[in-house]
């Protein structure tokens, strides 16, 4: 059942008669957020997108693992512009750096549940252990609007962010100059459109609503990723997510 908070914040959001909600609910449990950073400037970076894409099939996706890909906009003019890249997918990779969760830039660049991933270039089996409770994540989409609630398991009175994704699926380039000329590139996961907004304290949960991130790129299938940060940390607290169409 939708907690009362979620449909009161649903109904003064709507306007004339409730749309029929969409709903993305974690477990207490962590749910893994694995982010990509890549490019198709890269001529290294289709494998990582292919295995990405290969997520789609996986039983684990929205229930235990949330996947996103972020397109850096730093191999932008070595040949080839990005057309999914943007300058602040780049500054969030960077943002791992400065915290020390990487020891340098770079693509592909796997990052899962804050922490770099080399393993991916050794044995590509992602393997998610068991992780202690982290809150419960709630999210409802109505019309154009995002409500998200967590219930955190411990927040220690420190401010707290929600991340709202917006993906595509079912995505292709033909790459005309670059790295990779003459290839036609798929995706899926791909981050078109991204908002952040500061969550508040009501009645012992943190809310924050937004509005559902747009683009001006149609994929074959959308996906909303959400995810939970603490201060200026990127680290994800917990995630949730599925699919729109």
């Amino acid at each position: 059942m939708m907690p009362i908070q979620m449909v009161a914040l649903i109904v003064l959001l709507s306007c004339g008669p409730l749309a029929a909600a969409t709903e993305f609910s974690s477990g207490p449990a962590r749910v893994a957020l694995l982010e990509l950073y890549t490019s198709e400037g890269c001529s290294s970076c289709p494998p990582a997108d292919r295995w990405v894409s290969g997520l789609k099939d996986d039983e684990r996706l929205w229930r235990d693992l949330v996947p996103v890909a972020f397109h850096v906009d730093y191999w932008d003019g070595l040949g080839w512009k990005d057309r999914f890249a943007a300058r602040r997918y780049s500054e969030r990779q960077r943002d791992y750096a400065r915290y020390g969760a990487l020891g340098t830039v770079y693509t592909p660049g796997f990052v899962v549940n804050g922490g770099e991933w080399r393993g991916w270039f050794h044995d590509p089996e992602l393997t998610l252990k068991p992780d202690d409770p982290a809150g419960h994540l709630s999210v409802a989409v109505a019309d154009d609007h995002v409500i998200a609630r967590f219930v955190p398991v411990n927040s220690a009175g420190e401010r707290h962010q929600v991340h709202v994704a917006m993906t595509g699926s079912g995505l292709s380039t033909a790459v005309a100059a670059g790295e990779n000329r003459g290839r036609k590139l798929t995706h899926d996961f791909v981050v078109l459109g991204y908002e952040t907004r500061s969550m508040r304290s009501v009645n012992g949960s943190l809310t924050a609503r937004s509005r559902l991130p747009t683009s001006g790129i149609e994929p074959d299938r959308r996906a909303l990723s959400i995810w939970v940060t603490r201060g200026l940390d990127p680290t994800p607290i917990q995630a949730t997510g599925g699919w729109l169409n």
